[in-house]
């Protein structure tokens, strides 16, 4: 009878024992487990840092756009640039005193008063003084000419030393054969002293 109480004594510790020892490897697993499972629950934690440091990039990019509108106003300057164009000036030349009222605004530019192919005077010498008082003496009544050379043009003229016939306001002219008919051209745009048009009403 003690035989088998000290049996069935010895028998209940043993299962005690390794009842607790089953427990402890329990525990120890789900200690185990858990601490397994830990470092998982961090990972989308640090993943989802990735959004947020990509969110970062379209607000730098946004800066492009502004940096590209500043080409425009750069090259706006370019035609106040080509604006400046020089003036080119007159091929003929004026009396000082004419210049004078054509700065007043008082008179035409020279090459708005002369004709497309004004009659150019070549001077013997060179070309006097402007200005100045012209005195003149009449030889008697058949001094006539003394006037007229002054204030009178003809269509054609003289050469000074006499020995042919010239264009004067008239350019040229032409005739048929027996001389009964002639032509008489006249400078394109040629004017009156007042600005008014001479052309062949002024003659015929």
């Amino acid at each position: 009878m003690k035989t088998s109480k000290l049996v069935k004594k010895s028998s209940s510790k043993f299962g005690l024992i390794v009842g607790i020892g089953l427990l402890l490897i329990l525990a120890l697993m789900l200690v185990s487990c858990g601490d397994a499972d830990e470092p998982a629950t961090e990972a989308p934690a640090a993943a989802t840092e990735a959004p947020a440091a990509a969110t970062e990039a379209p607000a730098a990019a946004t800066e492009a756009p502004a940096a590209a509108t500043e080409v425009p106003a750069a090259a706006t300057e370019v035609p106040a640039a080509a604006t400046e164009v020089p003036v080119a000036e007159s091929m003929y030349h004026e009396a000082p005193m004419l210049a004078d009222m054509v700065a007043a605004g008082t008179l035409p530019p020279v090459d708005e008063r002369l004709p497309l192919e004004p009659l150019v005077e070549v001077p013997f010498e060179s070309v006097g003084v402007y200005g100045g008082t012209l005195r003149r003496a009449f030889l008697g009544p058949g001094d006539h000419n003394n006037y007229t050379r002054v204030t009178y043009d003809a269509l054609v003229r003289h050469a000074p030393d006499g020995s042919e016939v010239i264009p004067h306001i008239a350019k040229g002219w032409e005739s048929n054969e027996d001389f009964t008919v002639w032509n008489l051209f006249l400078r394109e745009g040629m004017k009156w002293s007042d600005g008014s048009v001479f052309n062949a009403d002024a003659i015929m």
